[in-house]
């Protein structure tokens, strides 16, 4: 059985470092440094590999020469390399500049095999938008999206996104594909009614609930508690300062009453 399931296109990453604008038509700029390395879902494998998982990706890597560096550099992270041997290897070439980096990509279409994911038996499957459906039943679904899903699902993401654990998303992906304008709208954006998950009016006993689903009642209980003490304490507080505050006031007056008589 394997961790994790990374299914999508994987890159070979080019990255231009060190450049001071994006050139335009006609010009050519120099980088300071190049980094080659794997992208796509092979970023996210080699990351979980790293956190030690047992991680592995499912997508086409070509016999070219592209593909068998990103190849040899996934097996030297410990991630295994399930998809086919066959057709062209994806490549971008990553242009960070300000802060901010913009892409030249060649992604040839590689539909995503659903067979060669279940013979993995993950616990979890990463996978684009387009692909929710291929996770085995029972294994966590974590949905990612690059810049071309979120324009293909923009204001509208799929219905099987309600069933993901989470999307991996960046900021600019996350507001195409939500059609806010900031951050904080993109994270409290909610689907359209047609597109929730179904629910159940049914009672489900806790004990078969999943894992992920059932919450430890002692921590609950200790934090219900503290914030009665708290509250109680707060009130107890302000009681006593009014009291004080009207034992003030009446000594006061006495003391007036006795310096009038």
């Amino acid at each position: 059985m394997t961790d994790v399931v990374c299914a999508g296109p994987i890159f070979l990453d080019l990255t231009f470092e060190g450049l001071e604008s994006l050139p335009v038509a006609g010009e050519e700029h120099f980088a300071s440094d190049l980094h080659a390395t794997p992208g796509g879902a092979g970023i996210t494998a080699v990351g979980l590999a790293r956190l030690g998982l047992e991680a592995a990706v499912v997508a086409p890597l070509g016999p070219d020469f592209a593909g068998v560096l990103v190849r040899e550099w996934l097996e030297e992270e410990g991630v295994l390399c399930a998809g086919p041997r066959k057709g062209r290897t994806p490549v971008a070439a990553v242009l960070p500049v300000d802060g901010d980096r913009a892409f030249a990509t060649f992604e040839p279409p590689a539909p995503v095999d659903a067979r060669a994911i279940e013979r993995l038996q993950p616990r979890a499957v990463v996978v684009g938008l387009d692909s929710l459906d291929v996770a085995p039943p029972g294994a966590s679904v974590y949905a990612g999206a690059g810049h071309r899903d979120a324009e293909r699902h923009a204001g509208r993401p799929p219905a099987g996104l309600a069933d993901a654990r989470a999307l991996l998303v960046n900021r600019a992906e996350a507001l195409v594909l939500t059609g806010e304008r900031d951050a904080d709208g993109a994270a409290a954006f909610q689907q359209q009614p047609d597109q929730q998950p179904k629910q159940t009016d049914e009672f489900v006993p806790i004990s078969q609930l999943p894992a992920q689903d059932q919450l430890p009642a002692a921590p609950l209980l200790v934090i219900a508690y503290a914030f009665v003490w708290l509250v109680l304490f707060a009130y107890v507080v302000s009681v006593s300062r009014r009291l004080s505050k009207v034992q003030h006031e009446v000594e006061r007056l006495e003391s007036d009453i006795a310096k009038r008589t």
